[in-house]
């Protein structure tokens, strides 16, 4: 399978400033919802806690949702998107 690599930017709420984890190939949550984990394509695997935290992720996650759902089923799925 193809991965397109995607950007995930990430700060406090309380922050003026996003930081920026560059190339993540897939993302999750870590256990009971307290935080996030992004593995990029060195696979080095970054853990962020969601507490206070928000997260924006490039287009390029959605199309590899989607082509991974794409496998899953073993069909084309339509995206209802404007883009």
């Amino acid at each position: 399978m193809n991965t397109k690599f995607y950007t995930v930017w990430y700060k406090r709420t309380s922050s003026l400033f996003w930081s920026k984890l560059p190339r993540v190939k897939a993302d999750g949550l870590i256990e009971h919802g307290r935080g996030r984990f992004f593995i990029q394509d060195s696979e080095t695997r970054i853990e962020i806690p969601v507490d206070a935290m928000l997260f924006r992720f490039s287009p390029e996650r959605f199309d590899n949702i989607k082509r991974l759902m794409e496998l899953e089923a073993g069909r084309s799925i339509p995206a209802n998107s404007q883009r």
